[in-house]
């Protein structure tokens, strides 16, 4: 294969902590529907991720805020560094906006060999029919067209077959004689958290955690968790938080010794050492809080507020904990400058480059936003300054919760609470901002549009939403 030559900025390699050879390896692992407050290196109890924990002690990890609470309009965001207004993948089945460049495709551009390597057939489909523990996989169109635009090599398998196709990617990246980008989502974690070793039942996790003794209801609907168990997490006639949240957490060391396992084949092949890993999270699960389960719908922190890590060559800050506020979109930006693709105007991320490897503060936008507007329901929220304000649209309901006194968001302010002056302040100013999100959300992402007011422009201008352009 004759390998395509790369001009790099000495600059920019000289703040990788790399050599002349080139740019590194980017590997971006998304664990489909991991809580951050599950791991135990953002402070869980539980050792669930020991692996994870030694990547950030030789790495970092950040708090990052996802754009939405379910998969599709979340990787919608992280390959296109955009939100659902501009994008426009609300639903299974949408198709991302035909003028967004895609992730892969623009590291493909910058002479990056591409792959993927999955297990969420319903995001990414599969080209082949498949023969897996004895049956017949038929190949599944992408549930979200476009997202795997830009890819070289397109592996996806079953849920369940999280080794091996993390082997099938560690065996394809050995064998690329240019820098490479594996793109993977894992399905470990998802309900009815299942994929660990059946063993692990009797062995690991088996106390009661605190509160897992209440019981909810079991719901008619396969996927709504709002208010009871719905059919994607229930097992048998189980109707404690105990039980499903001890099998999530079984599920998270799973999927911890899967990426071990996946790194330990990259160090034995020599491509480690010249490899940049992200670990991180589409949305989390709801696991009983606010009487929710599974995800979708809500846009509490349980869902949006996700993982992630950052480990590699040239990582300031090794095993730095930060708790500034990061967004998911904001992984486009970094990704691209790290594999010194050309930039890329009307992106809703910013460039956290040199936060990374610099240790620089976390600079663009304070603001982090998120919504749900699949099917009937329309919900929007921003989160920023230790404040967080969720808005149902449908059902014209308003919630403010004070992040920093109240984390678990169990006091909503904006009933019965005892606001101060700079509070309601801030309330207001956070209403005004998020309502001309939705305006901007409901004009297609145009900021001419003339549903857009002049003050609405002004107040996004002043959110970081719109530039001059």
């Amino acid at each position: 294969m004759l390998r395509r030559l790369i001009l790099i900025p000495a600059l920019f390699l000289a703040s990788c902590g790399l050599d002349n050879s080139g740019p590194p390896n980017i590997v971006l692992l998304v664990v489909d529907t991991l809580r951050a407050d599950h791991l135990s290196g953002y402070g869980y109890e539980r050792e669930t991720s020991p692996f994870l924990d030694s990547l950030i002690e030789r790495g970092s990890a950040f708090e990052a805020v996802a754009a939405s609470s379910w998969s599709p309009s979340s990787h919608s965001s992280i390959m296109t560094g955009t939100y659902g207004f501009r994008h426009r993948v609300e639903d299974w089945g949408h198709r991302i906006q035909g003028d967004l460049i895609l992730l892969p495709s623009l590291l493909q551009e910058a002479g990056y060999a591409t792959g993927t390597f999955a297990t969420h057939i319903n995001l990414l489909g599969t080209n082949e029919q498949i023969q897996y523990q004895g049956r017949t996989v038929d190949p599944v169109p992408a549930g979200v067209a476009r997202i795997d635009e830009g890819l070289d090599v397109k592996k996806v398998l079953p849920p369940g077959s999280e080794d091996l196709v993390l082997a099938l990617g560690a065996e394809w990246a050995a064998a690329q004689d240019r820098p490479w980008f594996l793109w993977s989502v894992l399905f470990t974690v998802h309900a009815p958290y299942d994929k660990y070793p059946p063993e692990w039942d009797d062995t690991l996790f088996t106390d009661m955690p605190e509160g897992g003794e209440r019981r909810h209801p079991f719901k008619q609907s396969r996927f709504d968790g709002t208010g009871g168990i719905p059919g994607s997490v229930r097992l048998g006639d189980a109707d404690t938080e105990g039980f499903y949240i001890n099998r999530y957490d079984r599920s998270v060391r799973a999927v911890d010794d899967q990426i071990r396992r996946f790194w330990e084949a990259l160090e034995a092949s020599g491509d480690a050492d010249n490899t940049v890993l992200i670990v991180t999270s589409d949305h989390g699960e709801g696991l009983g809080d606010h009487g929710n389960f599974a995800h979708e719908i809500e846009l509490y922190d349980y869902l949006v507020r996700v993982p992630l890590i950052v480990a590699g060559p040239g990582v300031a800050r090794q095993g730095h904990r930060s708790t500034e506020q990061i967004r998911l979109v904001d992984l486009f930006p970094t990704l691209s400058h790290m594999g010194g693709a050309r930039r890329v105007g009307g992106l809703d991320g910013v460039d956290l480059h040199d936060t990374i490897f610099l240790g620089a503060p976390v600079g663009g936008s304070e603001w982090a936003y998120a919504s749900y507007t699949a099917r009937t329901r329309r919900r929007f929220m921003l989160r920023g300054r230790g404040h967080k304000l969720i808005h149902d649209a449908v059902g014209r309901s308003w919630q403010f919760y004070d992040l920093a006194s109240d984390p678990a968001e169990e006091r909503d302010l904006t009933h019965g609470g005892s606001l101060s002056a700079d509070d309601r302040s801030l309330l207001e100013e956070m209403r005004r901002g998020l309502l001309a999100m939705e305006a901007l959300h409901a004009a297609g992402g145009d900021p001419s549009s003339p549903e857009l007011t002049e003050a609405q422009r002004a107040m996004l201008r002043d959110f970081g939403y719109l530039d001059d352009e």
